[in-house]
């Protein structure tokens, strides 16, 4: 019985034989453990499931910077580009991510992927032809569906493959595709506004594209080519002796029953910060309206600041995994829990100052400091539920996370600036009010996690 325990305990690296039939190859990479070196075939993976979070970034937030093109093209509000930017997609990024969580847990990860990313970009090369709203509503909902299909797996696979003492690093050098991903949509997003202005591209039957429109199919084609990448490596071999015989879902739930507050009050804890980047993909529109600021200008320094925040990931997650293997058990929640504190009265004084500069430099230090949350929120929740239920309740933090930040967010800025203050130049008083709100909930939340977190992580 203290055998089986402790396979089946929570981050632990020791392998269980697998059949050949349960795992679509026989021939398996297994995952390091502690005091061996992390196979090559581990890092591989990790670079791959990297490319593809990096595209699914690009696809999912190039909408954020062409709102106000797509406004006047469509004839919209900003309450519904708030619609398109978060609900549609959220809410169905968050209502697949729970179902396709259960298909990485009980089905080929690869080809769970390899589906994802071919949907995803198809459907996001089709929002760039839509003509109206609710066609572009629609095409964002696959793109939602697709995205949906990419973590929970990758987390799935990470905690296979790499041991405890590295999980941190490795979802810290995945993560860094959400800030490499959308360096990149500002930075293609530029240049392909300034190229379509100079170069309107006109296509058979369809005619002749508008910037915003280029700009989509550009970011499209990427993943469409890459997705076969997805077979470039194998599988590890799982944990537990999980065969292709469904596991039904009530299980998982009975798996946490003891743990629902906890994993509820930590994935609420992080993501109400969620609701807070939500409100900031608003900021291109914002700096465009209170800074006169085009593409060009803002494009690169957005760039910048997420290839920081990239870069900071590396370290924050070299750290984190030094203090975890020191005996800080609490060190994800407790660390994070300081950067949000910090945030708040950054936040303050970003929307209250009239220089484009500073605040670019201030939203700098939001976005690098405080807003990349998943990279201390993941490790917890693969070592707190068994090694069969990652994929699981990866799909539903996901689904609570992206409810309150993708959804909440961006929607809750533009129903302030339209029907609330019922004025478009009140776009950063909007921003700054759902931000503070969101920082503040995240802070009380992961203050009241702190022990409980600790003594879980400790049993465990």
């Amino acid at each position: 019985m203290a055998d089986r325990e402790a396979a089946a305990a929570p981050g632990m690296g020791a392998q269980i034989e697998t059949d050949a039939a349960d795992i679509p190859d026989a021939a398996l990479t297994t995952a390091a453990v502690p005091g061996q070196g992390t196979p090559f075939a581990s890092w591989w993976m990790l670079a791959v499931l990297l490319l593809f979070y990096i595209l699914s970034w690009l696809n999912r937030n190039i909408l954020s910077m062409l709102i106000d093109p797509i406004r006047a093209s469509l004839g919209i509000n900003d309450f519904q580009m708030g619609l398109l930017v978060g609900p549609a997609f959220a809410i169905f990024y968050a209502l697949f991510g729970i179902p396709l969580g259960w298909a990485a847990d009980h089905r080929s990860r690869r080809q769970v992927i390899f589906m994802g990313v071919i949907l995803w970009s198809a459907c996001s090369g089709m929002t760039g032809l839509a003509t109206g709203f609710l066609l572009m509503m629609m095409t964002r909902i696959g793109v939602a569906g697709g995205e949906a299909a990419l973590s929970p797996a990758a987390y799935s696979l990470m905690a296979d493959a790499f041991p405890p003492h590295r999980l941190t690093t490795a979802n810290a050098i995945y993560q860094s595709g959400i800030k490499l991903g959308t360096a990149l949509s500002f930075t293609l997003g530029a240049v392909a506004i300034a190229y379509a202005q100079a170069h309107p591209l006109t296509l058979p039957i369809i005619g002749a594209l508008e910037t915003w429109q280029t700009a989509l199919l550009v970011t499209a084609l990427p993943g469409v080519l890459l997705a076969p990448l997805a077979f470039s490596f194998r599988e590890p071999a799982r944990p537990l002796h999980l065969s292709r015989s469904a596991i039904p879902f009530h299980d998982f739930w009975r798996s946490i029953r003891g743990q629902r507050a906890l994993l509820l009050l930590v994935i609420c804890g992080f993501g109400f910060t969620n609701v807070a980047s939500g409100a900031l993909s608003w900021t291109p529109a914002y700096m465009e309206r209170r800074f006169a600021m085009g593409a060009m200008q803002y494009g690169p320094a957005l760039s910048l600041i997420q290839l920081v925040a990239a870069l900071s990931l590396l370290l924050k997650g070299g750290l984190i995994d030094w203090l975890y293997g020191r005996g800080h058990r609490d060190i994800h929640v407790r660390f994070y829990a300081w950067l949000v504190a910090s945030a708040i009265p950054v936040t303050v004084v970003a929307f209250m100052l009239g220089n484009g500069t500073i605040f670019l430099v201030l939203l700098g230090y939001l976005q690098v400091i405080a807003i990349p949350f998943l990279l201390y929120l993941t490790p917890v929740l693969q070592m707190l539920v068994q090694p069969n239920f990652r994929g699981q309740i990866t799909g539903v933090a996901l689904f609570i996370i992206t409810l309150l930040g993708s959804g909440l967010g961006p929607t809750a800025v533009g129903f302030l600036t339209s029907y609330i203050f019922a004025d478009d130049a009140m776009l950063g008083p909007a921003i700054a009010a759902v931000t503070l709100v969101s920082f503040t909930g995240s802070l009380i939340m992961l203050i009241l996690a702190l022990r409980p977190v600790r003594r879980a992580l400790e049993d465990a």
